[in-house]
């Protein structure tokens, strides 16, 4: 039986829905597995006793999250096999290949990779609850949730073989990057708005999601500061809904992928 480590980052729920997914199936077959959320200066310990290592992620504007890329880049240089799945509105974009390209100066061998089309969490904002957009959005978790249940197995697989693949750029990345550059514009204009409204609790469950460490509770109110990569971890995961990026979201639907059901 095998020691892994899971690393991954999840904004709105997917790749940790998938993520938790493969936890459950490895232990159940009897392997070990320590899994990480990876945050703002996760430091990853001891990674030499591991066996093996599984990397998730999500596709942020066709690429992965800095915080994700950040901690990978601190990790240590040493040969060790790695699995790597992204979790996809639709386009992949250059997101794997960064990944790829930065593990491989280190010296880690990919041996197997995935990408799982599941909801798009950003675009689900602009439906209402229960409407056929809304419905249509969330078809993806419907029609691959087949791909999910699979892939412990192709990890264990790609595992045995021991043979390392090779990702490449896609010859699509200056139209990505144009249209990501857009988006991150636009994105600057609605990080200042984040505020919660009066169902705040003040729970601080908020504080505890932010993978950056960007939240605070002062004088009973939540700050936001400006440290934000919009994974709308926050503002999807709120138990009373309270989070809101201006008035564009109070009648947003929030995303449940605890209800996948795989």
């Amino acid at each position: 039986m095998a020691d892994f480590l899971l690393l991954y980052y999840s904004g709105a729920g997917n790749t940790q829905y998938v993520a938790g997914y493969i936890k459950r199936t490895l232990e159940e077959k009897g392997h070990t597995v320590t899994s990480i959320f990876a945050k703002r200066n996760t430091c990853i310990r001891n990674i030499e006793e591991y066996d093996g290592i599984i990397i998730g992620s999500p596709v942020y504007t066709y690429r992965a999250p800095p915080t994700l890329l950040e901690v990978i880049k601190g990790l240590p240089q040493i040969e060790k096999p790695i699995y790597l799945f992204f979790t996809k509105g639709l386009i992949l974009g250059n997101s794997a290949y960064e990944v790829f390209k930065i593990l491989k100066l280190k010296g880690y061998k990919i041996i197997g990779f995935s990408d799982i089309i599941m909801a798009d969490t950003l675009f689900l904002l602009t439906s209402y609850e229960n409407t056929l957009l809304y419905k249509f959005y969330l078809l993806p978790n419907k029609i691959f949730k087949r791909k999910i249940t699979k892939l412990p197995e192709k990890i264990l697989t790609a595992f045995d073989k021991n043979t390392e693949v090779q990702l490449r750029k896609k010859i699509y990345v200056p139209l990505t990057n144009f249209i990501a550059r857009k988006f991150w514009n636009q994105t600057k204009k609605w990080i200042p708005k984040f505020h919660a409204d009066e169902k705040c609790t003040l729970c601080g469950a908020c504080v505890e999601l932010c993978p950056r460490f960007n939240i605070k509770i002062e004088d009973n109110n939540v700050i936001f500061g400006n440290d934000c990569e919009f994974c709308l971890r926050c503002l999807h995961r709120c138990p009373e809904e309270a989070i809101q990026i201006d008035n564009l979201t109070q009648k947003a639907p929030r995303y449940k992928p605890n209800r996948i059901n795989v």
